[in-house]
């Protein structure tokens, strides 16, 4: 969402009762918003400013404690592979930018050995469920393709085979 001041941040809403309200704790420009499974859990990716720090950062919206717990510099999340671990882009300075795979309790991180390029780490998109993920990537005569593979980096595919010169993939998305 973006506020009359033109900030953005997440508001949760429920369509049910027709209400919308801030994500509690979590204040300032916040973009990328991932929500797990059973919702009970918000990552997010927070630009900094002159009260925060900028990185990915996560948030118990039910159990646990709800203060918002910085994930690291340079997260931007994806979705969630499964209840406990965020799929996200780790720009993190000195590091090529990657894939990762996150465990929200620890924080340990993964980074996947197949996936997009790192340039083009913005064309990820997660399946709800969370087992799957799509991309872009370039295949050997520059020709962008779609891929799918699994959260875990496993059973890379390509979604399409298009020839040099003619048709390119230019998103993916698991929207019907």
């Amino acid at each position: 969402m973006r506020a009359p001041d033109g900030l953005l941040h997440v508001d949760l809403a429920d369509p049910a009762l027709g209400i919308r309200y801030p994500v509690p704790r979590l204040g300032g420009e916040a973009t990328a918003p991932a929500l797990n499974h059973d919702g009970s859990e918000l990552a997010v990716h927070r630009d900094g400013g002159a009260r925060v720090a900028e990185g990915g950062w996560l948030v118990r919206l039910r159990g646990g404690d709800p203060a918002p717990r910085r994930l690291g510099p340079g997260i931007t999340p994806v979705g969630y592979a499964d209840p406990s671990t965020l799929l996200a882009v780790d720009r993190a300075t000195g590091d090529a930018p990657a894939l990762v795979r996150i465990g929200v309790g620890a924080g340990e991180v993964t980074r996947l050995g197949t996936g997009p390029a790192a340039s083009d780490l913005d064309t990820i998109a997660a399946a709800t469920s969370g087992g799957e993920i799509a991309f872009l990537l370039a295949d050997e005569a520059g020709t962008a393709q779609a891929y799918i593979q699994n959260a875990d980096g496993s059973n890379p595919a390509p979604l399409t085979s298009f020839g040099r010169g003619g048709l390119e993939a230019l998103a993916v998305s698991f929207a019907g």
